[in-house]
């Protein structure tokens, strides 16, 4: 009751008491005079949505703001530097020669020297992946006794991999 009274609101604040958390460090009492600022936000967490709502000291939310912006502007003169950082990144590039659907007494069945028919035409450049993204097209080949992917053409559009 004290909440409601204490702090102006659109709204009137419905308080449940669910139970008292054991640990006292992610909670506090507010006094009447001290500005409270009310943030409420959607969770989702695999696919279970919610509500929570913080309550802020203003002094606290604006020191926080302060210094996400200070921080904002000495980072805006580092972005080159940041993009020639995140240049280095390496990303794995994920060439598929094709698939097949067997059943699994056939599976069961394999042996060395078995051929899998796959769904790719020889005739079809395959699709080089980052992530789901497909990035390149081209042709299998061999650089020493290497496996190897000759780039053909860049996709011009990204397209999903399909599940």
């Amino acid at each position: 009751r004290v909440l409601t009274d204490s702090q102006p609101v659109p709204q009137p604040l419905v308080v449940e008491f669910a139970g008292m958390r054991r640990s006292q460090e992610f909670t506090r009492d507010f006094s009447e005079q001290e500005p409270i600022v009310l943030a409420e936000f959607e969770v989702d967490l695999g696919g279970k949505t919610g509500q929570t709502l913080w309550m802020l000291p203003q002094e606290v939310l604006l020191t926080f703001l302060t210094h996400v912006g200070e921080l904002r502007q000495s980072m805006s003169g580092s972005s080159a530097s940041l993009q020639q950082l995140a240049t280095q990144i390496p990303m794995q590039v994920v060439v598929r020669l094709g698939s097949a659907k067997i059943h699994i007494s056939d599976l069961l069945n394999l042996q060395p020297g078995d051929v899998i028919v796959l769904d790719q035409r020889v005739s079809e450049p395959l699709a080089a992946d980052i992530g789901s993204q497909t990035v390149f097209r081209g042709w299998p080949g061999r650089v020493g006794n290497k496996q190897a992917f000759q780039i053909s053409q860049l996709a011009n559009k990204p397209q999903r991999k399909s599940a």
